[in-house]
């Protein structure tokens, strides 16, 4: 047998034989988790841009992380002060809003898109998703992360929970032997491309190499939380590791699940039919600051929009103390250590203080913080709220941001720029994923 030959065999082989599920390994390198340095730096990026889209709730959660606590301030001062304020959301308004007007008009299929891939539009993902919709929801996820994408996948035909009742025998055996099946029989056994929306933070661990003289990927490695029963009414999650890999022309797939936080193969290898590359179509969305690392688009916006939140809890708490003041009292006597009262802000505590010279002359009075302070921090406010509405939110604001005719040419010419690119990739990445649809059914795709 030739080399070829024996190539061929192998694969083919390897694409239909079952693989012993391998022990998790412990070889540093050789584990799916193990996730770059850019995943761990833009981990922090979404996690701010994502509590944003949930709005107070997540705001106010998240603690420290987003309103400092003050020198010596104790739990349930801060606590107080952390609920006393709603989110003003411009960072969610912006992000919809962009979202809207790049699906307003929604993405029509052309003319020269074959009808078995029209087909699918109406259930792009094989779980009744309107592509429409999906292509919304997909827009939302790249804007908010700086970049989606989907993974165009088929049925691995060997797979066992494929019901085979309905197949012919030249299928059942083309199903044994790795041959191709017709078109007549994947729709007997409902095999059909579809589409899963990959978020940011489901793409670990993407590997290029350069092969013919071209940037190649070459390993993709998916996280996946899933949701399995357990017992009769329970259920736990689980978390799974997808891995493609283009070997020598060829995609080998394979699935790795934890258990107790350790990854062990439990599908595969087995061979991808019909496509030469790993069927990922990436949204570009954000600024490219490294490899396979992208700056959300709207990253400046989501930090004015904590700083707003900042500003405004101040004044709320100043402006609420200022309401309920605390009562003095003139006279206390330290205790036999000579330590007085510890101070207790609050309309249902008093302030005891001792006698001085000089001091205040009234025995009982009312202390409230001064409220000088409130008119510059509103001003302070308001130009924040001026300066989310300048970087994209100019319909929050309460009124027209002055500018010259100059600075509004430009603005103008930025958001459409921005909104043209958004489009343009949006566009790419459904025609990507229709392109490894099409190779799937050997079809040539055509354009959205």
């Amino acid at each position: 047998m030739t080399a070829t030959g024996e190539l061929a065999t192998t694969e083919a082989a390897l694409a239909l034989a079952p693989i012993p599920v391998s022990a998790s390994v412990d070889v540093e390198g050789d584990t799916p988790n193990i996730t770059t340095p850019a995943y761990t730096r833009s981990e922090a990026r979404w996690k701010i841009c994502r509590d944003l889209m949930l709005g107070t709730e997540a705001i106010r959660k998240g603690g420290t992380t987003y309103l400092p606590k003050h020198a010596s301030e104790g739990s349930s001062r801060y606590n107080s002060r952390r609920l006393i304020a709603a989110l003003f959301n411009g960072y969610q308004r912006t992000v919809l809003a962009a979202v809207g007007l790049l699906t307003q008009e929604e993405p029509v299929l052309g003319k020269d898109m074959p009808q078995q891939l029209v087909d699918l539009w109406e259930n792009i993902d094989g779980s009744g998703t309107h592509g429409a919709v999906f292509a919304a929801r997909l827009a939302q996820d790249g804007m908010v992360d700086g970049f989606a994408g989907i993974i165009t996948e088929y049925p691995r035909a060997n797979d066992p929970r494929i019901d085979r009742s309905k197949a012919s025998l030249a299928a059942t055996v083309a199903l044994e032997t790795g041959a191709d099946l017709d078109a007549a029989d994947e729709k007997l056994l409902g095999l059909r491309p579809y589409f899963i929306a990959l978020k940011a933070d489901a793409v670990v661990h993407p590997v290029y190499e350069t092969v013919n003289g071209q940037d190649t990927l070459v390993m993709f490695v998916v996280k996946e939380v899933v949701t399995e029963r357990k017992g009769r009414f329970g259920v736990k999650s689980v978390t799974r590791y997808r891995i493609y890999e283009l070997i020598r022309g060829h995609v080998f797939y394979e699935r790795w699940t934890e258990t107790d936080g350790r990854p062990a193969r439990d599908e595969g290898p087995t061979r991808m039919r019909n496509i030469s590359a790993i069927p990922w179509s990436p949204l570009i969305m954000g600024i490219k600051v490294g490899p396979n690392e992208y700056m959300p688009p709207l990253m400046p916006l989501a930090d004015l929009n904590i700083e707003h939140h900042n500003i405004k809890t101040d004044i709320l708490t100043l402006q609420n103390l200022a309401c309920v003041p605390t009562p003095v009292r003139i006279g206390a006597e330290p205790d036999k250590d000579g330590v007085y009262p510890p101070l207790v802000l609050g309309p249902t505590n008093t302030i005891e203080v001792p006698a001085m010279d000089n001091g205040p002359t009234t025995p009982v009075y009312w202390l409230s913080p001064p409220v000088a302070v409130l008119e510059p921090a509103m001003k302070s406010l308001e130009n924040t709220k001026a300066e989310m509405g300048a970087m994209g939110a100019t319909f929050l604001a309460p009124q027209k941001v002055q500018e010259t005719a100059t600075a509004k040419r430009m603005d103008a010419g930025a958001e459409q720029a921005t909104l043209s690119r958004a489009s343009r990739a949006l566009k790419d990445c459904l025609e990507s994923a229709f392109g490894y649809a099409g190779q799937y059914m050997r079809l040539t795709a055509g354009s959205v």
